[in-house]
């Protein structure tokens, strides 16, 4: 379950039940749903995307 920030307070509704998240200092962990949630709607912070692994040279070594 990935945590977040939460930087607004927001409401969250699963089934019947509705469950307010109120603004945190620290990260609380939470739902899959619940997180893309507050990502789209600005609610707390984009997980900072991972630097992608450099691609491999095409050009031929120098050891050659």
């Amino acid at each position: 379950m990935p945590e977040i920030k939460i930087t607004k307070a927001f409401n969250f509704r699963e089934g019947a039940a509705v469950k307010h998240y109120s603004k945190s200092e620290k990260p609380v962990e939470v739902s899959q749903d619940v997180a893309e949630h507050a990502w789209a709607h600005d609610f707390a912070a984009k997980p900072k995307a991972e630097k992608p692994a450099p691609a491999a040279s095409t050009e031929p070594s120098a050891a050659n």
